[in-house]
């Protein structure tokens, strides 16, 4: 069917179609030939391209090694004692024996775990055993959700509560707080009540809990490593046990932990961290140890953890009053064997002081202080306080609780008892005993940050006489070999430097496979042979073959696009120069590749490598193969590099000449020769199916013009004729 409508209906016998097309012939091959030359063009920009990449790897990246003085130049380290040292030497280590002793190694801080962590009030052997974090920091199951209430009960036995008037705990509020340093970093790590227990706010306050959002102790690796400091946290599932190691080693490297100095927020965490029961392997036992080495000895409010580990409580003081240093009786003399009669220097029957609320007879006149203090002690628990005496006459009131919960509040109401507080140097200089007012003494604790952790150590070693003192990692680098430390040793260890003759052998042996693998492929390139009666194929010759067929065609149009190319002849060439000439300005018998085994075979110029020559060589010049491979000329010129440079260079200008040629893609727009052309077929093309189209559209219309003619011709002709 033909542009302008439909043809050959008015039966004037003329086929338009079939004529337009015979008519289009001429034009339509003349289109396809620019078609198959730009097809071509573009095979041939790409194979251009393939042979600039491989020119290109073979430049930067495997010509890089036979330009390295420890590739062509390589030393070997042996040790008689590997235990203890192994080295490893470069190129500029001097052949000799050097000695070694390792007096101390160089450690990371670490803390591991030295048992499984334990649900609290849970069998850890239970097959319900959780790895929620929860668990591990509140009395288990024992948190209950109701709209917006949330009762928990804390490691310790107390009842953490959000009510919906108190507000006291928040689903928003910090639930789980510390920060940690490395030695030069600090962050802080915190989860909220929500996060732990998985649970959100409604917009009208109440909570919903969140099933499976609740955080893991995967979770807890997860955000701890993601602090960015030096220090990593592990979890092994298997065995249930935390650690944590600084990546790097040295006194000034640590892990140091310290807790919130909120108490509720510190005994939350705390329990996490008592559960963990963290050690460092100090002297071959496992001890908890502060960061200055000493047994740490925190206060502790959870069961089971013995002296010897690490263990945290809510790093409060506990409240205390004291007696100063002052003599506690008129006489000068108070020992435990004292009477209250003669400390406070009056007879009385009855002594009754109230102590945290509760009132207590302490005695009378006769009852001696050691007695007094046992009345004291029997009371403490109601009163969580306990009372001492020491042998310098100091007697101390202590609430047994930490933080901001301990207290101590003595009230004094009748003469001996207000006498007995001002004896024994419980009221302050100007409290007036006359007073007939009760006289009341109190001391509160306090809540601290709590801080332990431990820190790395600092290695130390003698190397040929020379002591390297404060060494931070188990690497020393001395005169071109570095020693890696891994036993103390207070014996001799020999360590011997001497060529890597087969290290150096085995690197020639892959130059001449990298080299002759290069030469072969642009040979191949170079005389890949030509169908010249395969030209690429026109869309309408597509259209009538199998995808097959096709395939097989174009591999053969595509053969011998670079056959005999100049391009490739050139680089061939002066890739065999680059071998065969001598290196100018080496003296000795080692200056060029002949003289270290390497020769050509074949018109191609292909290596061969006599492995016996050069082991000769490398053993009468050991710098012999660094020579003639890695030589650099000060002012890069040719015939004075060694031949990774002279080749490197030969590379380059191949480079240049490919990319002025053909670019380095496969697209047109760039400066290359090919892509000029290419884009001037292109526009070309563009130009003439223009043409084409316009011509096409006249043939129509002059058949037209044709076919309506005949077709008048004949209604007149029967008219005349009368239809006959």
């Amino acid at each position: 069917m033909g542009v302008n409508g439909i043809y050959g209906l008015s039966g004037s016998g003329i086929d338009v179609e079939s004529m337009v097309k015979v008519g289009m012939l001429t034009k339509q091959k003349q289109y396809d030939k620019m078609q198959q030359s730009y097809t071509k063009n573009e095979w041939t920009k790409q194979a251009y391209n393939e042979v600039y990449n491989k020119l290109t790897t073979y430049s930067t990246s495997t010509l890089s090694p036979y330009k390295m003085s420890s590739t062509m130049s390589a030393k070997s380290a042996t040790s008689s004692n590997s235990n203890a040292v192994t080295a490893t030497a470069n190129a500029n280590a001097v052949t000799m024996n050097h000695k070694v002793t390792v007096d101390k190694l160089s450690s990371s801080a670490y803390l591991v775990a030295t048992e499984s962590l334990s649900v609290i009030n849970k069998d850890p052997s239970d097959a319900d055993n959780s790895v929620q974090l929860q668990d591990y920091i509140f009395q288990s199951s024992t948190y209950r959700l109701t709209d917006s209430t949330l009762s928990i009960t804390g490691a310790d036995g107390s009842t953490i509560s959000n009510s919906s008037d108190g507000n006291t705990v928040d689903a928003d509020d910090t639930a789980f707080e510390f920060t940690v340093s490395d030695g030069t970093n600090t962050a802080t790590f915190k989860y909220t009540y929500g996060e732990l227990l998985g649970l959100t706010k409604n917009t009208n306050g109440s909570l919903v809990r969140n099933e499976g959002t609740e955080k893991t102790f995967n979770d807890f690796v997860s955000d701890f490593n993601a602090l960015g400091t030096g220090i990593r946290a592990n979890y092994d599932a298997v065995s249930g046990k935390f650690s944590f190691y600084n990546k790097e080693g040295g006194e000034d490297n640590k892990i140091n932990f310290t807790l919130s100095s909120d108490e509720t927020v510190s005994n939350t965490t705390a329990a996490f961290f008592q559960g963990m029961k963290l050690a460092q392997s100090l002297d071959g036992e496992l001890l908890g140890r502060n960061s200055s080495g000493e047994k740490v000895d925190f206060y502790d409010n959870a069961e089971g953890l013995s002296s010897d580990q690490i263990y945290i409580g809510n790093g409060g003081t506990s409240a205390s009053i004291s007696s100063s240093d002052a003599v506690m009786n008129r006489t000068e003399i108070a020992t435990s064997d004292t009477t209250l009669g003669d400390a406070v220097g009056t007879s009385f029957d009855t002594l009754e002081i109230s102590l945290n609320g509760t009132t207590i007879n302490l005695g009378n006149d006769k009852t001696t202080i050691s007695e007094m203090i046992s009345t004291i002690n029997a009371q403490s628990d109601t009163t969580n306080v306990k009372a001492s005496f020491s042998d310098e006459g100091i007697f101390t009131l202590t609430d047994v609780r930490k933080g901001t919960a301990s207290k101590i509040e003595i009230t004094a109401s009748s003469d001996e008892a207000k006498e007995f507080l001002s004896t024994f140097n419980l009221l302050d200089e100007d409290a007036d005993i006359s007073d007939e007012d009760a006289l009341t003494v109190s001391a509160s604790g306090k809540v601290t940050d709590l801080t332990f952790g431990v820190s790395g150590e600092n290695g130390s070693a003698v190397i040929d006489g020379v002591r390297y003192e404060n060494l931070k990692s188990n690497n020393v680098t001395a005169f071109g070999v570095t020693y890696s430390l891994h036993n103390v040793s207070t014996d001799t260890v020999n360590v011997n430097i001497e060529q890597d003759v087969d290290g150096i052998i085995d690197k020639v042996k892959s130059f001449v496979e990298d080299y002759n693998k290069l030469l072969s492929g642009l040979y191949e390139k170079y005389n890949e042979k030509q169908y010249s009666d395969y030209a690429p194929l026109t869309s309408s010759q597509k259209d009538t073959m199998k995808d097959e067929q096709i395939e097989k065609w174009e591999e053969k149009a595509k053969s011998g696009l670079l056959y005999h190319d100049k391009t490739l002849s050139k680089i061939t060439t002066k890739m065999r120069e680059a071998i065969s000439n001598p290196i100018e300005g080496l003296s000795g018998k080692y200056t060029s590749a002949y003289s270290l085994g390497i020769s050509t075979t074949g018109i191609y110029g292909q290596l061969t490598l006599d492995e016996d020559k050069l082991r000769a060589a490398l053993t009468d010049d050991s710098e012999a193969a660094y020579n003639v491979f890695s030589t650099l000329s000060k002012d890069d010129d040719f015939d004075k590099n060694g031949l990774a440079q002279r080749l490197s260079d030969v590379m380059v200008d191949a480079t240049k000449l490919i990319k002025d040629r053909a670019g380095t893609d496969d697209s047109t727009n760039d400066d290359s020769d090919l892509g000029t052309l290419m884009r001037e077929l292109q526009n070309k093309m563009s130009d003439f199916k223009k043409q084409l189209d316009a011509f096409e559209t006249r043939l129509y219309k002059k058949y037209d013009a044709m076919e309506v003619a005949l077709s008048t011709l004949g209604m007149q002709l029967s008219y005349i004729t009368g239809g006959e």
